[in-house]
């Protein structure tokens, strides 16, 4: 458990569990375990189950997934002419964080959540059972964006929308 941060390198192995606001983990690590994110005014105190405990398990296939991202648009714009369309591609990047859009999260059988993108553009959605998860992003005055997630044997899943 850290209160600001924990790395683990290249050649760093993790057998337990994890708490922190910021977790990284570089390629090459192993790390078997569940992690938990909070935010740094929220420290938790209570303390997760370490490989010694007798909570601990080490059945990744019964941990739920996480998948989380930011979504980056381009406001829809009603071009005037031809010239203002192509102007528009080539300005066109990853655009600006999209605050408050619906972020829709279907897997066959599981059901629907949903939840809403933060000033940043940060979404998270939590324990999600294993499955082919499709992703829909909606907010006004942006174009609605989908992906597929498939989540399996828990872990913490990346979909950026851009």
């Amino acid at each position: 458990m850290a209160e600001k941060r924990i790395d683990v390198l290249e050649t760093g192995k993790v057998i337990g569990n994890i708490q922190a606001p910021t977790i990284v983990i570089d390629e090459g690590a192993i790390f078997e375990g569940n992690c938990r994110m909070f935010q740094p005014e929220k420290i938790n105190e209570r303390n997760l189950p370490n490989a010694e405990s007798e909570d601990y398990t080490n059945d990744l296939s019964s941990s739920l997934g996480t998948i989380k991202g930011t979504v980056f648009g381009d406001p829809l714009r009603t071009p005037g002419s031809i010239h203002d369309i192509i102007i528009e591609k080539e300005e066109r990047g990853t655009g600006e964080p999209i605050k408050n859009a619906k972020v829709y999260a279907t897997c066959k059988g599981m059901g629907k959540k949903s939840t809403k993108t933060d000033n940043s553009g940060y979404y998270e959605f939590n324990n999600l059972e294993d499955g082919q998860w499709e992703l829909k992003v909606k907010a006004k005055g942006y174009e609605t964006v989908k992906a597929m997630v498939e989540v399996s044997g828990g872990g913490i899943y990346q979909q950026n929308f851009e």
